[in-house]
């Protein structure tokens, strides 16, 4: 299954790859930005990171709290160690992996503009029918449904929009379905950060109660 699977993608890539070239564009430069955003690379850019930040969160909370290490002592900063994994860790994969899908949509638009730019060069007669078609569906960005397939109807009922020559069309959904994404997501995204920089008054907090503690116990010795 796998191998057939395999096969089928090489046989597509192949045949998209005559049909640019006959088209004049190309082919190996279209293709390099149109797989930017591939299901391989997406895997690939995400565990990358979350392995790269997991060692620096970890690095970061060792260096900023060189507690004692012994059963024999207590130390007051384990406190706050103890609140600030809380924090880091609350949220952790919710957070990174939104950052993520909004950075990858990102990388998408950008990507997919370039494919455009490279096909509207070889299509010059396009440039105006295409500006005029971005710019109505980007007007009506509130009303774009989420999901593909209503995207799709959605990019295809603007005027003039199935004149377009089809790659530019389909790059253009794929563009504004991400915008929407993004328009979507971000304010949701900034609203995790502020929770997460409010919960880091509670390391104050702790330190403030530590404080507090030990002018009793230092008191109660006297």
């Amino acid at each position: 299954m796998i191998i057939v699977l395999i096969a089928a993608y090489l046989m597509k890539r192949s045949l998209e790859k005559k049909h640019l070239r006959k088209l004049g564009v190309d082919a190996e430069n279209y293709m390099y930005y149109e797989k930017y955003t591939s299901f391989g690379n997406k895997f690939s850019y995400i565990l990358t990171y979350l392995l790269q930040d997991f060692v620096y969160e970890v690095k970061k909370r060792n260096k900023s709290y060189n507690f004692s290490k012994g059963m024999f002592r207590f130390d007051d900063s384990l406190g706050e160690y103890y609140i600030d994994c809380r924090i880091g860790w609350y949220a952790y994969f919710r957070i990174n992996i939104l950052k993520n899908r909004l950075s990858l949509h990102k990388l998408r638009i950008f990507s997919l503009t370039k494919c455009n730019d490279m096909l509207l060069t070889v299509f010059p007669e396009q440039a105006e029918l295409y500006k005029k078609v971005k710019e109505e569906v980007q007007s009506k960005i509130d009303e774009f449904p989420t999901g593909k397939k209503l995207g799709y109807i959605h990019v295809n009922e603007a005027e003039d929009a199935m004149n377009l020559y089809p790659y530019l069309r389909l790059n253009l959904l794929e563009m504004e379905i991400s915008r929407k994404f993004m328009k979507d997501n971000m304010d949701v995204y900034h609203g995790y950060l502020k929770k997460q920089e409010k919960r880091k008054d509670d390391v104050r907090e702790i330190k403030n109660l530590h404080i507090e503690l030990n002018k009793k116990n230092e008191n109660k010795k006297k």
